[in-house]
């Protein structure tokens, strides 16, 4: 299961019995706060939204995408 960590800024992956399994996504990666995901590609990529905030409101946005599988 992949998981957004909004206030720890990253993603990621949690077993069936949710247990931590590894990051997939660090807060080096991402300029803001990683608020939604998607899969692509038969889930070969993993497409995250990264947002920025100042003083309360949304400033910035982007779509980052990360290959998962080969």
């Amino acid at each position: 299961m992949f998981v957004v960590d909004h206030v720890n800024k990253r993603v990621k992956v949690l077993s069936s019995s949710l247990s931590y399994q590894r990051q997939v996504v660090s807060p080096k990666e991402l300029k803001g706060m990683p608020s939604r995901l998607c899969f692509g590609g038969n889930k070969q990529f993993l497409y995250v939204t990264d947002n920025e905030m100042m003083d309360g409101k949304w400033v910035a946005g982007r779509v980052i995408v990360f290959k998962i599988r080969e």
